[in-house]
């Protein structure tokens, strides 16, 4: 798993966001890289060996790693400013129902015939890229000329250039760290210290990606009401305290709920964090959704082998939960000395805006 992570990682760092840097059209870049995505995904139902299986998912990682940044990007240049984390709420939630959709269908079909899911994956994949060469607009266009004079590591430099904003996106880093360190051992924790079988699981992760689709779809309505400062407060202490209650809980439903809440309160944070992010600066969105999607998967991959020691070590989830909550504390300090949270009314300036 980590090892995925990274590879998502590394593509998205060396080759994904050189074309989301503004040197090329957001939309030709989401056109190719689904294209590529839906090319060799069903190149994946036509494998004949282990070698070639790894090379088309491979294949496929990298195309997808092209898209993914540009659509996190295209949502602020789409929406209006008020709407944005409204808009990447609904992105996020559209992510969850399909994890939990995936797993229902991809089963489904593979029942039929194993390389069925990879056609059928395909042929929509190859419809959305159709969709999005007539429906969306060209993106960053008129920068393209500009960014084309701009040096790669300039680009990451200006953005980075602000200490404020660097430590915004380590405290994104850390976020992730924890969040997916803890996340990946939580099957473990249910089958080893509450004995929930294998069926059992997989509905606690139905219900974890229920509250994330859940926290998605309202965050921005509970910026709006309460303001992206309380919200963020809110959600964080949510995240921090789950993690440290949850190994002393010896009921297996409060365990669950638990785990729900989290979800929930994940689903409200990304995209609030993603859009202050991309806030800092407007003109660079492709930049900074790239390095976001890269410091993401590189949390990831470093949480899941951090947690995977730790759970080896200890033996308990009592060592992972510690651990990311110490890890979202130092996100907490990190993005509050970085400013983008900061606690005022939420009806004037730009966090009004950001609702």
């Amino acid at each position: 798993m980590a090892c995925g992570r990274l590879r998502a990682r590394i593509c998205r760092y060396g080759l994904g966001r050189r074309a989301a840097l503004g040197r090329l059209d957001l939309k030709r870049v989401m056109v190719w890289g689904m294209l590529a995505f839906s090319v060799s995904t069903v190149l994946c139902g036509l494998a004949d060996s282990f070698w070639s299986m790894l090379l088309f998912r491979a294949a496929a990682g990298i195309s997808a790693a092209f898209v993914s940044p540009q659509v996190w990007a295209a949502i602020p240049a789409l929406g209006k400013p008020q709407q944005i984390v409204k808009a990447m709420g609904v992105a996020m939630a559209g992510l969850s129902v399909s994890q939990l959709l995936g797993v229902l269908l991809g089963s489904f079909l593979a029942a039929v015939s194993w390389p069925v899911p990879f056609y059928c994956l395909g042929g929509l994949s190859l419809l959305l890229t159709m969709a999005i060469g007539l429906t969306v607009p060209p993106l960053n266009a008129q920068n393209r000329a500009a960014a084309g004079r701009t040096a790669l590591a300039d680009r990451y430099r200006s953005v980075l250039a602000v200490p404020s904003t660097a430590r915004s996106f380590f405290a994104y880093f850390l976020f992730h760290t924890g969040s997916f360190g803890a996340f990946s051992f939580i099957g473990t924790f249910l089958s080893r210290e509450h004995g929930l079988d294998l069926g059992g699981i997989g509905q606690t992760m139905i219900w974890l990606g229920a509250g994330n689709l859940a926290g998605s779809l309202t965050g921005g309505i509970l910026v709006q009401r309460w303001g992206a400062a309380r919200v963020f407060r809110g959600a964080f202490l949510t995240v921090f305290a789950v993690y440290l209650a949850v190994p002393a809980v010896q009921v297996l439903l409060g365990a669950q709920l638990l785990f729900t809440l989290c979800s929930f309160a994940g689903g409200v944070l990304f995209p609030l964090i993603m859009s202050t992010l991309q806030s800092l600066a407007p003109d660079s969105r492709g930049t900074i959704a790239s390095l976001s999607n890269a410091l993401m998967y590189a949390g990831a991959a470093v949480g899941s082998y951090a947690g995977g020691l730790l759970y080896a070590a200890f033996g308990r989830f009592a060592a992972v939960g510690w651990l990311a909550a110490g890890l979202f504390a130092a996100a907490f300090m990190l993005f509050s000395l970085g400013g983008l949270f900061a606690w005022r009314r939420p009806v004037q300036g730009k966090e009004a805006e950001l609702a």
